[in-house]
């Protein structure tokens, strides 16, 4: 059976000093971010998780709708407090889904890919959103929310979606994955009979190692370590050096994903020139990469 989800659980073994140290779980919301805003955030201790196990409004970038089955899936966000308010923020998504990337390849076994800004795929699929979002207050400091929903053992999807999105249970190649592939301490029964086990990814475990993974990387941030965070990230997206479709507002633009700047923006090279990309959605312009 599916594990459920709880605090005490996901606190025992987790290997952070403040990511996840605070611990919200709800059974249905509306949108983590938006309850996370609701509370008052500048207020709230960093590093505090807002957990659901049912999301019915979660939001992508640009108001797009985030689809997760109840009580298969994570759908959390992170409330940070950067020191260094103003500069870089933007890289802290690309942060967010460099982690989420490594988290999967360790835990799982399956070869995630970073794609600008802020998604995360395997095999070309959407395994993962990301939406950050500043919030400020005359009184306080400016906060960062960063959402993040990972499809983990989601066996269907809308039809809109289904040649564009996955989950790890889907991309493990089989319904029956064998647990010498993934190792027993990321892995539950999820069905049994006489000549067959099937096995589901336990999500209490894929969330410790993405929590794990944020803290470290948001440490390099507020270390300023910029330059680390980037070519980790370069290190795992297959997008560098492609020609790519940028699709901002409905303007098409064809150029080459030349580099990530510091503050995580897109370098796209069109004609000799160098355009900063801060937003919009890109496309690999050869079909066969599987980008979407």
């Amino acid at each position: 059976m599916m594990k459920s989800l709880s605090p005490e659980s996901i606190r025992k073994e987790l290997h952070t000093k403040i990511i996840g140290r605070n611990i919200i779980l709800l059974e249905t919301i509306d949108s983590t971010n938006i309850y996370l805003k609701s509370l008052g955030s500048q207020q709230g201790p960093e590093g505090t998780v807002v957990l659901a196990e049912e999301q019915t409004a979660g939001r992508g970038r640009r108001g797009r709708n985030w689809t997760s089955q109840r009580g298969k899936n994570l759908t959390f966000s992170v409330l940070l407090h950067p020191t260094n308010q103003t500069q870089n923020v933007g890289l802290l998504s690309l942060l967010a889904g460099l982690a989420v990337t490594k988290a999967i390849r360790s835990s799982a076994s399956l070869p995630a890919e970073c794609k600008w800004p802020n998604d995360v795929l395997i095999n070309g699929k959407k395994v993962c959103g990301i939406l950050s979002e500043m919030v400020t207050s005359a009184d306080n400091p400016p906060s960062i929310i960063v959402g993040i929903g990972i499809n983990v053992n989601q066996t269907e999807f809308p039809e809109e979606i289904r040649e564009t999105a996955t989950s790890l249970f889907l991309e493990s190649a089989s319904y029956s994955a064998s647990l010498k592939t993934f190792g027993s301490e990321i892995l539950l029964p999820l069905k049994r009979d006489q000549n067959d086990i099937t096995l589901c990814f336990d999500r209490v475990r894929i969330l410790q190692k993405v929590l794990e993974e944020v803290e470290y990387w948001y440490i390099q941030y507020q270390l300023q370590r910029y330059e680390k965070i980037i070519q980790e990230w370069k290190r795992h997206c297959s997008m560098l050096g492609k020609t790519i479709l940028f699709n901002q507002n409905g303007n098409i633009v064809s150029g080459v994903f030349a580099d990530i700047a510091e503050d995580g923006a897109l370098l796209l090279e069109t004609n000799g020139t160098v355009q900063r990309i801060i937003a919009g959605d890109v496309t690999v312009v050869n079909p066969g990469d599987g980008y979407k």
